[in-house]
Formats: C-alpha cells, sequence, structure tokens
C-alpha cells in the first residue's frame, strides 16, 4: 500500500476524520515536511519508522500533530458567548444552586490551540465577577499535543486576535512585543489535556469528564464519518448533568438526535439541551436527586415579564436570584453583546439600523421575545408589523427573523416559517441573507426545485456568494445531477482560492475559506464524473 494511503487508512480508524483522494497530496507534503524536521531521509522511512518502531499512543499522537486542523481565534463567533452568558450560565447556576453547589464545570471538547477555552473562561469570569462565592473550572482537550502545547502557554500572535477583544475582556490579556499573552488569572481556571474523542475514555472521573454542566463541541463533528459522529454525541451526552448543555457549530446542530436535545434558539444561535429522562410541563416542578428543576421544557426559564425596553434595570452581575433565572432581552451582535452583568443597557438601534421611532420599537419588542423564548408573541410581532407596512433593517432584524424562522421550523412548522420569509422577502428582495434561509427551508422540506430557484435568487443578488454555489451544489448532487453538481462546486472552490484561509465566508454559519474549500474537496471526490 502507498505510505500516504496507510496513514490515510489508520488516521480514518483511529481519530474517524474523513479523507478523500483529494486530500492525499496535502497529506503527503505534510507528512514529507515532518520527515524533514525530523531528520529522516523521505516519507517512506518516516512511515516506516511510524509503524515499526511506535507504539499506536505514540503513533496517534505524533500523527494528530502533524495533519489536524485548528482554525480557531479569540471571540469567534460571539453570539454564542452572548447567549451562553445572558441565558444558559444564569440557568446553570440555578441548578447548582439547588444542589447546594458553588462551582460551574465546562469543557472545550476539540480545543485546538486554545482560544475559545480562554474566550469561554474570560466570559464566565466576567459572569460571575459580582458572585464571590461562585467558582468555575475548564476543561480543555484535543489530540494535537502541538496546540495544546501552544495552549498553556497562552501567548498569541496578533491573527489569534483578528476580532476585537470586547473592551471589559480586555484587562485579561497583556501585550508581550508583538504578541498577547492570557492573564494568570483566567489560565488558573482552564487546564489542558490529552483526549481523543472518538475512543472509549469518556466520560470518566479519570479524565474529569462527568457530571458536566456545558460542553462546547464548535466545528469538530464535521470532520468526522457518520459513525464516530453518533459515536461522539453520545458520548457528550452521558458527560453532561441532567440539566447539562451542548454547543455544536451551526452547520453541526442537524446531527444532534431530537430525542436526545432539545434546540433552543437564543441570541441568534442555538444551542441544545439535554432532554429530561421525562416530559416536565411549563409551572411543574420535578424532584430529581433532591434537585428541583424548575420549567425545564420551557424554551427558557424567566422570572419577570419581558419588557421591550432594552435598556431594563436587571441589577448587577447575572441578575441572578435564588431559585430563578432572570432572562435579559436581546441585544444586537457586537462589542457590546459581553459587557456588565448580562449585558450593557443599549439603545434599542443605532439611528443607521432604523428610520423611525416606530421601527425601533417594534423592534425593540420583536427581539424581547425572540431573547426569552416566546415563540408565539414573537411570530405574532412580526406578522402585526408586517401586515402594516412597518418593516426592519440592518443586523439586529435580520438577526430576530432568522431566529424566528428557525425557532418555526425546529418545531415542525416549516410551511408557516415559509409564509413569513415569503412576506420579508416582499420587501428585502435583494438580502442575500433571507433568500438563504429560504432555500435551507426547502432543502430541508425535500423541496429541491424551490431551494434551487432561492439559492440562485441568492446568487443572483450577490454574484460572489460561494455559498450560494456550494448550496446548489449540494442540491444538484442529491438530485443525481452530478455535472451540474460538480459546476457548482468548482466554481465556488475556484472563488475561495483568492481567499485567506481563515476569512470567514459570508452565510455560512462560521465556516472558513479553508473549511469551506475541504469541505467542497470531499464533495467533489466523491461526485461521479460523467
Amino acid at each position: 500500500m502507498d505510505e500516504v494511503r496507510q496513514v490515510a487508512a489508520w488516521v480514518h480508524e483511529q481519530f474517524g476524520l474523513i479523507w478523500d483522494a483529494s486530500a492525499e497530496s496535502e497529506i503527503r507534503r505534510k507528512l514529507s515536511a515532518a520527515a524533514e524536521e525530523r531528520g529522516f531521509p523521505g516519507l517512506e522511512a518516516f512511515v516506516r519508522h511510524l509503524f515499526s518502531n511506535l507504539d499506536p499512543s505514540e503513533r496517534l499522537k505524533i500523527l494528530a500533530s502533524i495533519l489536524t486542523i485548528g482554525e480557531t481565534y479569540f471571540f469567534r463567533e460571539p453570539e454564542s458567548f452572548v447567549a451562553f452568558r445572558r441565558h444558559v450560565l444564569p440557568q446553570l447556576m440555578a441548578f447548582r444552586d439547588s444542589q447546594g453547589l458553588r462551582h460551574i464545570r465546562l469543557w472545550s471538547a476539540g480545543c485546538s490551540t486554545g482560544e475559545e477555552a480562554y474566550t469561554l473562561a474570560m466570559v464566565t469570569k466576567e459572569a460571575l465577577s459580582s458572585h464571590v462565592a461562585w467558582d468555575f473550572s475548564v476543561l480543555a482537550t484535543d489530540i494535537n499535543e502541538r496546540a495544546l502545547e501552544t495552549a498553556q502557554e497562552g501567548l498569541y500572535r496578533p491573527w489569534s486576535f483578528r476580532k476585537p477583544v470586547p473592551l471589559p475582556y480586555e484587562k485579561y490579556v497583556e501585550s508581550v512585543g508583538l504578541f498577547r499573552r492570557v492573564g494568570e488569572n483566567v489560565k488558573t481556571h482552564v487546564t489542558f489535556s490529552f483526549l481523543n474523542l472518538t475512543q472509549d475514555t469518556y466520560p470518566s472521573p479519570w479524565t474529569k469528564t462527568t457530571d458536566l454542566d456545558a460542553i462546547f463541541c464548535r466545528n469538530v463533528l464535521m470532520y468526522f464519518d457518520p459513525e464516530k459522529r453518533r459515536f461522539v454525541l453520545e458520548r457528550l451526552h452521558q458527560a453532561l448533568h441532567e440539566a447539562g448543555w451542548l454547543v455544536l457549530g451551526a452547520s453541526e446542530l442537524h446531527l444532534a438526535d431530537s430525542k436526545q436535545w432539545e434546540s433552543v434558539p437564543s441570541s441568534g444561535t442555538i444551542f441544545l439541551r439535554k432532554r429530561p429522562s421525562r416530559t416536565v410541563h411549563k409551572g411543574e416542578a420535578q424532584t430529581e436527586k433532591g434537585t428541583l428543576l424548575r420549567q425545564r421544557r420551557a424554551p427558557f426559564e424567566a422570572s419577570a415579564p419581558v419588557h421591550a425596553e432594552r435598556g431594563r434595570d436587571l441589577g448587577t452581575g447575572m441578575g441572578f436570584r435564588r431559585g430563578s433565572v432572570a432572562v435579559a432581552p436581546f441585544l444586537p451582535k457586537g462589542d457590546g453583546c459581553l459587557v456588565d452583568g448580562p449585558m450593557t443597557g443599549r439603545s434599542a438601534a443605532t439611528p443607521s439600523e432604523t428610520k423611525d421611532s416606530s421601527t425601533q420599537a417594534w423592534q425593540a419588542e420583536l427581539m424581547g421575545y425572540v431573547s426569552a423564548g416566546l415563540l408565539d408573541e414573537a411570530v405574532h410581532c412580526l406578522e402585526r408589523f408586517l401586515s402594516r407596512g412597518v418593516t426592519g433593517s440592518g443586523n439586529d432584524f435580520s438577526q430576530a427573523v432568522t431566529a424566528v424562522v428557525q425557532f418555526l421550523a425546529a418545531r415542525g412548522l416549516s410551511e408557516k416559517a415559509l409564509e413569513l420569509m415569503d412576506r420579508v422577502l416582499a420587501v428585502h428582495k435583494f438580502e442575500p441573507a433571507y433568500h438563504h434561509i429560504k432555500g435551507a427551508l426547502h432543502a430541508d422540506r425535500g423541496e429541491f426545485d424551490a431551494a434551487a430557484a432561492a439559492f440562485r435568487q441568492m446568487l443572483y443578488v450577490d454574484p460572489q456568494s460561494t455559498t450560494a454555489l456550494l448550496s446548489l451544489g449540494m442540491l444538484c448532487r442529491r438530485q443525481g445531477r452530478h455535472e451540474a453538481a460538480r459546476r457548482y462546486l468548482e466554481h465556488a472552490w475556484k472563488m475561495l482560492q483568492g481567499r485567506e484561509d481563515g476569512a470567514e465566508v459570508p452565510f455560512s454559519d462560521g465556516m472558513s475559506a479553508e473549511q469551506m474549500r475541504r469541505l467542497i474537496e470531499r464533495f467533489l471526490a466523491v461526485v461521479p464524473v460523467e
């Protein structure tokens, strides 16, 4: 067997990583560079050493450090951290408080060089700063030991901070020449260790992977084969306590079994809540292992009614009271999203986002409902103002509409979601985001022709949209139109060649240009040539 194929086959068996023919040249290049770096005369001698002189565990660690790719940076996809701080963390505190505990246990699974783990630690530390009796810990694991060494050092190049750190968190990093270092007051909360998610070493007290409050495992499952994905999701489910939460990448949410996980939209993102062992109806209390769990089936618990005014005072810290959780109204994404208590009391919208006070007021009302998970109220609010010819604009409005539509679709009301999207598009015909949402809704319903029409409209509005091209290519592949699929996918791949690897692709759920290129390459490898 060719050395590269031997390595690829073994890595797939051990890691569950998906390889295809198009990746062989990249694997060969990396192995050749590693062989030269380690003083071997060539790739063949290096591979022979790996398989003849090393035990499997050592071989795994070396190949992981050579072949795995970690695309990460501080405060990536900030809406996930907004939702965690504002909604998930208060609920976890209520759960732990009812147990008589004051410690939150978090896990960054597939942490790479540690930027996500440290971001999570900063956000949690800031949120708990007014709760002096509380403490927390972040477990951060990966299979790449070289990446873990970088993470433990906590010293990063400017590229790891390519999105500005929100002002309240600047105090947790210090400048060291051209580099920036994570402060010791954050590092003491984070523990880095080696763990292979595709092996059965967890959940276990030995790996500190039991009774966890929340797990961040974003953009990891997408690289595994279907069998390993199911394995990992089952293990993550077991690692959480009965009221635990899971955070996946947006493109991975469909992989979660709805029998085990409940999709909960918040602040423009969707988290997965571990389903309870039996249904708990709204207003009902359930005692499990001496723990009182309140309204666990509701989208989000709320101890006070939601008001349209964003500046509503929820006090300091998390707005947390014993036995209850206060839910703050929606706030827009940006550098003000992760500051002061639950959130800052920013104005409802900037002048550039609204045309008059009427639009400003109804957008704030809509976002308040979405933030609290009040689906019926949010839908009614959106319908009411659309019927009056009033519309919104800007990221806030787009984020709120997206959350409402996702909320409806997650509950099997995709027809209603499509009806709302058509009404929104009647006003916003040249917004590519809405055409993308509509196409995704049709695709989920198996309405491929309608989905293709929506994605083509998206491409008409934005001819540079690689996301539209990728979506069309995937649709054609599902329909057996292989030639058309290859044409769309190859076009998207060529357009991505001119973009920096770490650049985020618009409307791709946070996927970088490099990640999308690799995804396209995997699809091209399995699309027949006609």
